[in-house]
């Protein structure tokens, strides 16, 4: 195929190096496609919606997103017009308490920023008396947060903190968990998105998912 494939990379750390990560994945398997990436603005509140309105006003070809935020209703009218082309292998789907070497066995009474309501109910189901409140920022500034003394320990994806290679921070301790307030089926799963009409990208893609991974999430209600 002559034609080059854009893929959207978002100006989010995790989020590009999952795209970065997929590319990765395609290539490993000798297909004969061509890639470029292409840079995207998104927000906080609602990540990928730039990403793919991109994608379906044919601004980029690829993108790449994790498949539970897509359940979300704020999606709805915009996935319309798009599909899943690929179902990537399943991340780490444990979370990841972290705190400071010297803290970790005095954790009563800590004030702890989680990455979702889930982590934090968890949290608090397990430990009398800590505070639980909401992330401040991206993976990297919750780490350097928690450095600097402005919260006692973070609950994180471990998806996100492997990605970003930040789980072996020196001076930082990790206790991963299995957070079993959340469907594991879904989480730490990040699939690439195409439009519906794009035939000539979904028939090579689609015999790429893996497997295991995509029938974990074939018994949920699925966006496609």
């Amino acid at each position: 195929m002559d034609r080059v494939i854009k893929v959207g990379v978002p100006a989010s750390a995790v989020m590009a190096r999952r795209a970065g990560m997929a590319l990765k994945y395609i290539k490993k398997k000798d297909i004969n496609l061509k890639f470029t990436s292409c840079k995207v603005k998104i927000s906080d509140r609602l990540p990928y919606r730039a990403l793919l309105n991109d994608l379906e006003q044919g601004l980029i070809d690829l993108a790449v997103v994790e498949y539970e935020e897509l359940l979300n209703e704020d999606y709805k009218n915009i996935l319309y017009n798009l599909t899943v082309a690929m179902v990537l292998p399943q991340g780490d789907t444990r979370d990841v308490l972290i705190t400071k070497k010297k803290f970790h066995n005095h954790f009563a009474f800590a004030v702890v920023e989680c990455s979702s309501s889930n982590s934090a109910d968890y949290i608090k189901n397990m430990y009398d008396g800590v505070s639980c409140r909401g992330v401040c920022g991206a993976t990297g500034v919750e780490i350097k947060r928690l450095q600097s003394g402005l919260c006692d320990a973070l609950v994180l994806p471990a998806d996100y903190v492997r990605i970003l290679n930040l789980d072996r921070v020196r001076g930082l301790k990790y206790n991963y968990f299995c957070n079993t307030y959340d469907d594991l089926n879904v989480k730490a799963v990040w699939v690439v998105m195409a439009r519906r009409d794009d035939n000539a990208l979904l028939a090579p893609l689609m015999s790429l998912s893996d497997v295991d991974t995509l029938h974990r999430i074939a018994n949920i209600n699925q966006i496609v």
